[in-house]
């Protein structure tokens, strides 16, 4: 794995300006609730979130293009993706190797030592697979506490991604962001778990109630969305 990565937003903006065309083939659209009450202040951003397929990692940076106000975004992703696609490394790309402890270590070096310097958003999808999104457990793996570590002092947003086809040949993506969770708790895999199923199982539970409507309905969910996060807190 070579580091460091870099953050070039030129080179970001053109890409998503190439890929524009193929993703409004492949998706119908893209649905974002939250985040819930992220303070405004120059803290780092984790987005925690559950991994379906393979836009995940595009859908993430669509997230961080309407909230990340103009900071940084780091993305882990596999070190033999990275590979083969080399100019994600200036799209802020940090390639991991699964099974490989010092490999981890240095993409907590880098974030780490990153955050001394500015404050920036990282998104990491701790199952390290493909799951679909209705698996239950989740099966977050122990890793995402050094990411917690890396960013401290900062916010962890839990974040939970499902694609419903609905009524369009292509999916639509939606989105959904929690309320946000201070490093300083230091949360374990389980409690970031145990937060995004929650975010999963509001999200199926709605969708299995509005059907084929969910698009016309995103408003009510992002009422009954905030309305949830109120009770809880």
């Amino acid at each position: 794995m070579s580091l460091p990565a870099y953050w070039c937003p030129s080179l970001v903006t053109i890409f998503f300006g190439m890929l524009a065309p193929y993703r409004r083939l492949c998706l119908h659209r893209i649905l974002v609730a939250g985040p819930l009450g992220l303070p405004d202040d120059e803290r780092a951003v984790l987005l925690c979130a559950n991994h379906t397929s393979w836009w995940d990692g595009f859908l993430l940076r669509e997230v961080h293009r309407r909230q990340g106000a103009g900071r940084p975004l780091y993305t882990v992703m596999l070190a033999s993706q990275r590979r083969r696609f080399p100019w994600f490394r200036w799209m802020g790309a940090l390639g991991l190797e699964p099974g490989r402890p010092a490999s981890l270590r240095r993409v907590f070096r880098f974030l780490y030592q990153e955050r001394r310097r500015r404050p920036y958003w990282l998104a990491f999808f701790p199952q390290g697979r493909i799951r679909p999104s209705f698996a239950r457990p989740l099966d977050f793996r122990p890793g995402v506490r050094l990411m917690v570590r890396a960013i401290h002092p900062g916010w962890i947003i839990p974040t939970a991604i499902h694609l419903e086809p609905l009524r369009h040949p292509a999916p639509t993506a939606f989105v959904v962001m929690g309320a946000p969770i201070d490093t300083a708790c230091d949360p374990s895999p389980e409690a970031l778990e145990t937060a995004t199923t929650l975010l999963l199982d509001r999200l199926q539970g709605w969708l299995s109630r509005v059907g084929e409507h969910a698009a016309e309905k995103w408003e009510e969910f992002l009422a009954e969305h905030t309305a949830q996060n109120q009770i809880r807190t």
